[in-house]
């Protein structure tokens, strides 16, 4: 039998894959309800985690800014791009997922991910890449307007 749960769920489940107590676990030994997951016999609650998440925006504000790097100098940038846009929440989930950044990172760019708290939880608030000549830099900043 199996059970669908929303895509974000699925990615938050890779992080109590991650836990202590669930080290080692198949993912076809996993149980889902309304608030509980369980695998292999252990029990998480999940109330964090499976809930409507489009109750949870009014909007995610996605702010893009290009940088070249300045002629004679090796650590200042100079913009000249910058474009802001409404993006969906399945759009962020897919610009700020762990894989998206660890395939740019295999790729050769430098990645930096910055989280903080926002008014719907701990989540990613930017992304600083640089290319791997170091001449490009691109600042990705999100803004989360709640209910």
């Amino acid at each position: 039998m199996y059970t669908v749960i929303e895509k974000s769920a699925v990615l938050s489940l890779r992080k109590i894959f991650n836990r202590k107590a669930f080290k080692g676990m198949k993912w076809s030994n996993v149980e889902t309800s309304r608030d509980r997951v369980t695998i292999d016999g252990k029990s998480q609650v999940l109330s964090w985690l499976l809930r409507d998440n489009k109750e949870e925006f009014k909007s995610i504000l996605y702010t893009k800014v290009n940088l070249n790097l300045k002629e004679g100098t090796k650590t200042v940038y100079e913009s000249y791009e910058s474009e802001t846009s409404a993006i969906t929440e399945e759009t962020y989930q897919l610009i700020t997922c762990d894989d998206t950044v660890s395939w740019f990172r295999r790729a050769g760019r430098s990645e930096h991910v910055e989280r903080s708290y926002t008014k719907v939880g701990y989540l990613v608030t930017s992304i600083v890449s640089k290319s791997p000549c170091r001449e490009v830099k691109t600042v990705r900043t999100f803004c989360f307007e709640g209910k």
